[in-house]
Parts: structure tokens; C-alpha cells; sequence
């Protein structure tokens, strides 16, 4: 006796048998094909003893249960409580499915019958046909019978599945940061202020929020009821088809999972689509070891849907940190916009210390000031927005200049004693040298020939001098006689704010002049280290 497990699958209304040389099968559209692609009968009998259900499956071997279809139309019928479906094809052909285990079918078919005996029984098979008769094509249908013996598979109970879900999401804030600065450029000479003073403006703008960070989380818990663990595939997939990680105690994303006998997987998830447009959670369960060849009942899968709506999980930069450490702005907490821009004043000066670009063209020194201003989380560790402004600082090389006391040449007020000195004046026109700090030949004091008893004296200084800056930087006295003593500066009587040389005063006719200026003489210069990296 021939035993199949199940036969080949015969695809439907396509092959009809033909002996050409040896059993071969030939498709409606006279196309050939090899006996050996057939679902071949376990046992082909020429003269079969036709009978009831049960004395047929006699013929064949010990069944407990028989029934007979006949004649043969598409449809299901029920025996025993055992539901079979058949389905008829085109060329005499048949599919067949059944809800318990069969053991054995035979097809009778002209005078002869086909057995199928499945070892172990099956619950399909396909492509099942009657002998080949005197046409070479399967011979029609007859009736078709159906053995088979007490379901002994096991009953399978449901496995059952809940699940939770919850979708969360953040509101993140949108910040801009503006900067600038004004004037540009700012011009000075190397030791003073340049000017004007630097204002650097800054406004932080909040703008609109978006949603971020989308998660779906939640559990499963699988119960199973039987009195064995069974292994199971677990699937879970939002609406958006977003596949989630499931992790069931230490295995996460597994090829399968122990449900353990007679009690429950918990089971966790998580998911992170790219939108809100899911709204469902779906979880599919499947069983790995059992299927219906062994067990009975419903086998799966097994299905758990749950719904979500979106909830904002955490608010973020609604509030955010504004840091210029250049001028002097760290860690405040900014949470409106700024209406108006911060003004900052900042005085800068030529600074012989700083690296400057030697601008040939303008015979200037420049260097350049940039200041960023940053807009960061809290917490500080993230960069929300920063922006930059730029000022240019123009400076110019002169020399250092030291102050001097000087006097028209002469006598001395006192001598010994302060070196102060008076000039005669005779009526005549004259010119004496005006010395500073003593011996220091700073330029010529000129005094006219009197015009209405009026003297004009003329103070000019000589290349490398200047006037001092100080308010009442020339000072002169007239006397009747020769004066002696410390003179008293402060009270000479015709006083004078020299800007630039020569510089000329009036004074009345007198025989004695005390003639006094401050003054300043140039000592070298001072310049800058020259960056040898020029800003472009």
C-alpha cells in the first residue's frame, strides 16, 4: 500500500490526461505535460465494487467514520460533525479541504476508482481525479468517498491578547535672534578712545511651535490557557504602518516568545512614527509550533486593536537661556519676545596691545571687533539660534607727546631760584626763543613795534611742538619795572587758548613781559603689531 503525506497541487482546469508513449497529461490547450507532475493516486483500482460509504473505506482499510458525495457538485457538506468542501475543476479534476484529519478518498470514475490515503492524515489536497478511461482523459466523476478516523488532535485553546496604547508628542517653540551694531567704524589715535562709542543691538523674536519626538507606547499581555508553553511571533504596527519594538522581559524584537502554560507574556512596545497621522494599534500574535496537523480549534492569529489620540508630552524652549558673555549677558532666561532691541554702549580704544590689518591706503590701523550672541536650552547643553555683528576700529600712529612749561627768553624772576624768565621791550620790534623745560628750544616769542600803545606778541612753535591741551594754555604779564620773585602765573593779567601755531595775543605797551605757554613736544611714536593675515 502507497502512503502521501499530501500530493502535489494540480492547478485547476489546466491538465487532462493523455497516453502518448506512457501516462502523460495534456492541458486543455493541447499542451503536454510529464505524467510524473500528475498528483498520482496512491492506488488505481480497474474494477471497483461500488457500495455504500462504509463498505468502500473496507476496501481500502479500517476507518472509523465514512461518507460518500454523490453525485459530485462543488460544495460542503457535514458527517460526524467533520465539514469537508469540495470543489470541482475543469477536466474532471477536484480540490478538497476538510476540518478534521482524512485519512483516504476515492474517486470512482467509470468502472474503476482512484485512492489517495494520506499518512498522516491530511486536511486538503487538490487535483484529485478519476481513472483514465478508453479517451486517455480522466473519466467523469462518479461519486467521491471520505475515510476517516476519530480526531485525535489536540484542542487548542485561544490564546488571548490585550494591549494598551498611548501616543505622546512635544511642542517645541521656534526662536530667532537678531544682532547688529552701529555705527560701523570707529576712528582714534593709538593711547586714546576711539569714537564714537560702539552700540550693539540684540532682540530675541519667539516664533511659532511645531510638534516633535512622536512616540506610541504600551503593553501586550498574552494569556494562555493551556497546560504548555507555546511559542509565539509578535508583530505590532500603528495605522501609518510604523512597526513598533516589542520587548517581552529581557528579548526585545525576538524571532519568538515563550508564552508559558497556564499563565500570561507581558509585554512592552514602542513606536516612533514620523507624524500624528496614526490613530490605531494593532498586534498580531501567531503561533510558531502549533499548527492544525496536531491541534484543533482556533489556531490564529490572534489580534488585539487599540486606539490613541495625541497628548503633548513635554513643552520645549518656552522658555530659553540668552548668552553674550562679550558684553557681559550670561544665562538670562528669556520668554516673551523682545519688543524692542537691547542696547548696549561699548567704548573701545586703540590699544597698542590688540593685532591690527596696516591699511596703507589710509595710513590706519584696523582691527576688527565680531560678537555672537547665542540662544541655548536651559539647561544649556543646546543650541536653539545665534547670530553675529561686526564693528571696525580705525586707529591712527602719533607719537607720544610729554608736556613742557615754557617761557619767552630773558631774565630770571629769581636767581638763583625758579627758572620762570620776563623779556625787556624797549618800543623796538624783537624776537627771542621761547624755551621749555629750561633749555628745550620749543619755538619764538615775536613782539611787534607798539601801534597806539598796543604790543602784539606771537608765539610760534618749532616743527614737533604743539600747544598743550588745557584751557588758558598762554599766559603773559606786562610791568612797568623789572619783576622779582616767583611770579604767580595764575594771575597774569592777559590769558589765552592757543589751538594751533603760530598764535598771537595783544597786550599793552610795557617796558617787562612775563611771557608763559604750555606746551608738548613729540617723543617717537607709537604703532601696533601689524597682523600678517589681513582681513579680506
Amino acid at each position: 500500500m502507497k502512503h502521501f503525506r499530501l500530493a502535489s497541487v494540480l492547478l485547476a482546469g489546466v491538465l487532462l490526461l493523455a497516453a502518448c508513449g506512457g501516462m502523460q497529461s495534456a492541458g486543455i490547450d493541447g499542451d503536454v505535460v510529464p505524467a510524473g507532475e500528475l498528483n498520482e493516486p496512491s492506488d488505481t483500482i480497474a474494477r471497483w465494487t461500488s457500495g455504500n460509504a462504509v463498505t468502500e473505506c473496507s476496501q481500502v482499510g479500517e476507518f472509523d467514520f465514512a461518507t460518500k458525495l454523490d453525485p459530485v457538485a462543488s460544495g460542503s457538506f457535514t458527517h460526524e460533525g467533520v465539514t469537508i468542501t469540495v470543489t470541482t475543476q475543469p477536466g474532471n479534476l477536484f480540490d478538497w479541504s476538510a476540518d478534521a484529519p482524512i485519512s483516504a478518498v476515492i474517486v470512482k470514475g467509470g468502472p474503476g476508482a482512484n485512492v489517495w490515503e494520506y499518512d498522516p492524515a491530511a486536511l486538503s489536497d487538490a487535483g484529485l481525479y478519476a481513472p483514465v478511461n478508453a479517451s486517455g482523459r480522466p473519466a467523469g466523476l462518479s461519486h467521491i468517498t471520505f475515510c476517516w478516523n476519530e480526531d485525535e488532535r489536540e484542542t487548542f485553546e485561544t490564546l488571548d491578547v490585550v494591549k494598551t496604547a498611548d501616543a505622546t508628542k512635544d511642542k517645541q517653540f521656534e526662536w530667532e535672534l537678531k544682532k547688529w551694531a552701529h555705527p560701523y567704524y570707529h576712528y582714534g589715535t593709538f593711547g586714546e578712545a576711539a569714537a564714537p562709542d560702539a552700540n550693539w543691538y540684540l532682540q530675541a523674536i519667539k516664533g511659532g511651535y511645531a510638534y516633535t519626538n512622536f512616540v506610541v507606547t504600551g503593553t501586550i499581555t498574552i494569556t494562555n490557557p493551556n497546560p504548555y508553553p507555546v511559542n509565539v511571533t509578535i508583530a505590532d504596527v500603528l495605522s501609518d504602518d510604523t512597526v513598533a519594538e516589542v520587548t517581552c522581559g529581557e528579548l526585545t524584537d525576538a524571532e519568538s516568545y515563550v508564552v508559558p502554560a497556564s499563565a500570561a507574556l507581558d509585554c512592552e512596545y514602542v513606536a516612533h512614527p514620523g507624524g500624528m497621522t496614526a490613530n490605531m494599534n494593532t498586534v498580531t500574535v501567531e503561533l510558531v509550533d502549533v499548527d492544525e496537523t496536531t491541534h484543533k480549534g482556533f489556531l490564529g492569529p490572534f489580534v488585539a486593536t487599540e486606539g490613541f489620540t495625541w497628548t503633548v508630552e513635554n513643552v520645549i524652549d518656552d522658555s530659553v537661556r540668552l548668552e553674550d558673555p562679550m558684553l557681559g549677558i550670561n544665562n538670562m532666561v528669556i520668554s516673551e519676545t523682545m519688543n524692542e532691541a537691547m542696547k548696549i554702549t561699548v567704548t573701545y580704544y586703540c590699544d597698542v596691545d590688540e593685532v591690527y590689518e596696516y591699511i596703507e591706503s589710509l595710513d590706519l590701523y584696523a582691527r576688527y571687533v565680531v560678537n555672537t550672541a547665542t540662544l541655548k536650552s536651559l539647561d544649556g547643553t543646546r543650541l536653539i539660534a545665534q547670530a553675529s555683528a561686526e564693528i571696525a576700529i580705525k586707529c591712527k600712529c602719533e607719537p607720544e607727546w610729554i608736556g613742557e612749561t615754557a617761557w619767552g627768553a630773558g631774565d630770571r624772576y629769581e636767581d638763583p631760584g625758579n627758572w620762570a624768565t620776563f623779556t625787556s621791550y624797549t618800543g623796538v620790534a624783537k624776537t627771542v626763543t621761547l624755551f621749555a623745560g629750561q633749555t628745550l628750544d620749543a619755538g619764538t616769542v615775536a613782539f611787534s613795534a607798539p601801534v597806539g600803545g598796543v604790543v602784539t606778541i606771537t608765539i610760534t612753535l618749532n616743527p614737533g611742538w604743539r600747544f598743550a591741551d588745557v584751557a588758558e594754555n598762554v599766559k603773559i604779564q606786562d610791568y612797568a619795572a623789572a619783576p622779582s620773585g616767583n611770579p604767580a602765573i595764575g594771575l597774569f593779567a592777559h590769558k589765552g587758548d592757543a589751538t594751533s601755531s603760530p598764535f598771537s595775543i595783544e597786550v599793552p605797551e610795557n617796558g617787562f613781559y612775563g611771557v608763559h605757554a604750555d606746551v608738548e613736544w613729540a617723543d617717537g611714536t607709537i604703532c601696533p603689531v601689524i597682523d600678517t593675515e589681513p582681513k579680506d
